[in-house]
């Protein structure tokens, strides 16, 4: 009995962490990933927060927990961190760029590390997207028939430099 107990209270608490993260992540795609007045895809275009949960899901145990401390940490700690005592995902999409921006530029090391780390793994995610990688100009050099991600191929011009073949 004890130990069922002990297993449905930790499950809650893993549900309660996860939504807090979920809100995090969403929060921090709104105010980072805007739409954009020169065609480049949004946040909602290229579904950033859905694929950055599965990508945080999809990683290994250890990683997978640091990441999401990182994001519970900017939840959590942004009341303190911020003027305004409001949690992150409360505060205007405006405010919370300019939060991040500022604990970017922060003299407080672990402020700057977390806003950093969610800075770079969004970013990471976004640039990811094929859409992103066609507004960018992005092509590949070789066609690979297995590639699930269509591109343009360009072959590369000979180098200028290529010797003659005799």
């Amino acid at each position: 009995m004890l130990s069922t107990l002990g297993v449905r209270v930790r499950r809650w608490i893993e549900g309660v962490l996860d939504r807090i993260v979920t809100r995090a992540v969403r929060a921090a795609v709104e105010a980072l990933y805007p739409p954009s007045r020169n065609g480049a895809p949004d946040g909602v275009e290229t579904d950033l927060a859905n694929r950055t949960l599965a990508h945080i899901n999809a990683l290994p145990r250890t990683v997978r927990v640091q990441v999401k401390a990182m994001f519970l940490a900017v939840e959590l700690l942004s009341p303190i961190a911020a003027p305004g005592g409001l949690f992150f995902s409360w505060r205007s999409p405006a405010r919370r760029l300019a939060d991040v921006q500022r604990w970017r530029h922060s003299w407080i090391d672990p402020l700057r590390l977390i806003a950093t780390g969610l800075h770079a793994q969004l970013q990471m995610i976004y640039l990811s997207h094929p859409k992103v990688s066609a507004f960018m100009g992005e092509y590949k050099t070789v066609a690979y028939p297995d590639d699930p991600y269509v591109m343009p191929v360009r072959p590369l011009p000979p180098a200028p430099y290529a010797p003659e073949a005799p």
